[in-house]
């Protein structure tokens, strides 16, 4: 795109923008940033996938790609966003390296939050199991 192509794309979404701010009768001026407060649940952890426990059902594994979740973190709290999950982890690591989970949970069904207890702090590898695979990232608490 060419400097100007940006900068007229940008007054549009500006211009955009604008026009869905609204006066209401109270003269108060509110705007539609309502949506994006409440998708906003911390901190977003960066997940990666790989098989905890391959389910074979009549042929190989799927090839298509999975979709990562988005996972979110506040303070204890574990936002899932519409995702659900059979176990959630957190491994730890000991000096020599070894990996032994400090914490392990069944994560009812259809549960939209999961508060970690609060003795755990520090860095964890946070694993989340579903159908196989396992979604894992670093998180600190």
């Amino acid at each position: 795109m060419t400097r100007a192509q940006l900068l007229t794309a940008g007054v549009i979404v500006m211009a955009v923008t604008v026009c869905n701010a609204h006066v209401e009768q109270s003269n108060e001026f509110t705007s539609n940033t309502d949506i994006v407060n409440n998708l906003y649940r911390g901190i977003k952890i960066d997940l990666y996938c790989g098989y905890e426990r391959p389910v074979v059902i009549g042929g190989p594994r799927d090839r298509s790609s999975i979709r990562i979740p988005s996972i979110y973190i506040d303070g204890h709290t574990l936002y899932f966003d519409g995702n659900t999950f059979e176990e959630i982890q957190l491994v730890g690591m000991d000096v020599n390296g070894n990996e032994s989970i400090a914490y392990s949970s069944v994560v009812p069904a259809g549960a939209g939050t999961l508060d970690i207890p609060t003795g755990f702090t520090g860095v964890y590898e946070i694993r989340l199991l579903r159908a196989g695979y396992c979604f894992y990232g670093e998180i600190m608490i």
